[in-house]
């Protein structure tokens, strides 16, 4: 009888275990190239708010407004600062070093880059030049 309970006990602890367990290995992780694209374009959303309301663009993303809803990010998909750069002729970069931080590299470890030209639609861009040099992507990816 003592076993039957011990058994029984082990049983509940086990069906306790995976049913906590299972729903996990469900759960969808967006990949840090998808995260670095997406905080990339949002970046680009607040910047282009902080040159409509400033009239000038901003010297660091420290001084971006926040957004109501959004995350905000500054940071890529492996919480890496993004990299912010304006040319002299106007055309502004993101950057993000990818999973190594470093430059160079290939598939996670790849660097990427968003830039966006000046033209006529808005205080940032306009579509004269917009290239995405495929974070996060190996090279066949591209």
């Amino acid at each position: 009888m003592e076993i039957m309970k011990c058994r029984a006990s082990i049983l509940v602890a086990l069906g306790a275990v995976v049913a906590v367990v299972l729903p996990l290995t469900f759960v969808d992780r967006i990949p840090p190239g998808d995260m670095t694209r997406t905080s990339m374009a949002e970046t680009f959303v607040r910047i282009n708010l902080y040159a409509e309301t400033n009239k000038g663009l901003p010297a660091s993303l420290v001084a971006l407004p926040k957004r109501e809803g959004y995350l905000n990010r500054t940071t890529d998909g492996w919480n890496q600062p993004l990299e912010y750069s304006v040319a002299a002729d106007g055309v502004l970069t993101l950057k993000s070093f990818g999973a190594d931080a470093k430059a160079g590299g290939d598939g996670q470890n790849a660097v990427g880059s968003h830039e966006v030209g000046p033209g006529g639609g808005g205080a940032v861009g306009g579509g004269e030049i917009e290239r995405d040099s495929g974070v996060g992507r190996s090279e066949a990816e591209r």
